[in-house]
Formats: C-alpha cells, sequence, structure tokens
C-alpha cells in the first residue's frame, strides 16, 4: 500500500491549495463549516473547473466514494486520518496537524 500524505498548509477557516494525484492536477478548497462545525472540502481540476463541492471532512471515511468512478476525478481516494489514532474529528485549529490529508492511489483499493 502506497498511501501519498498531501501535507496541508491550513490558514484559517478557508484556505486551498493545489496537489497532483496520479499525474493530474487538482485543487482542493478547505471550508470550515461554523454552524455543523466540520471542515467541507471542495475538487476542482487543474484548470479551475468544479468537480464536486461540499465534501464532509469526516475521519477514516473515503471522501470520493459516494461520487462513483468519475473520469474527471482522482482515480482513488481521499481520507482525513487522526494521526494520533483516537479517531478525533478535526477542529479548526488541527486540520493538517492532528488531522491528515491521505491519499491511496486505485491501483491499492
Amino acid at each position: 500500500m502506497t498511501a501519498l500524505l498531501i501535507p496541508l498548509e491550513a490558514e484559517g477557516p478557508y484556505f486551498g491549495q493545489g496537489v497532483e494525484l496520479e499525474g493530474r492536477a487538482y485543487r482542493l478548497d478547505f471550508r470550515w463549516n461554523t454552524r455543523t462545525e466540520q471542515w467541507v472540502i471542495d475538487v476542482f481540476d487543474g484548470g479551475g473547473a468544479s468537480l464536486v463541492t461540499g465534501v464532509r471532512g469526516v475521519i477514516n471515511v473515503p471522501l470520493l466514494q459516494k461520487y462513483g468512478l468519475r473520469e474527471d476525478l482522482p482515480p482513488g481516494e481521499l481520507f482525513l486520518l487522526d494521526s494520533t489514532g483516537q479517531d478525533l474529528e478535526a477542529t479548526l485549529n488541527d486540520l493538517g496537524s492532528r488531522v491528515e490529508l491521505v491519499y491511496l492511489p486505485a491501483a491499492d483499493l
């Protein structure tokens, strides 16, 4: 299994960053939802076109699975993982530190 740790540079309640997954460029935007106290993720292609919006950032849950096998999405899967092993959900201040974003390539699914 060759999981890829995607370093996140959280800069407050909203930030975005580019990432290359299996040879394709994507942009991931992260928004803190104050009502649900949860991170929400939007995925864009390398050209800036929106692919999926409003993905709830839940620990240990495949984030893209519900969108099925789509040619425009990364072929693998994204997960948020608690690096302490306690499986606590991400808070406003620990996404990118205690809670890490990991990509599992399609070949490892």
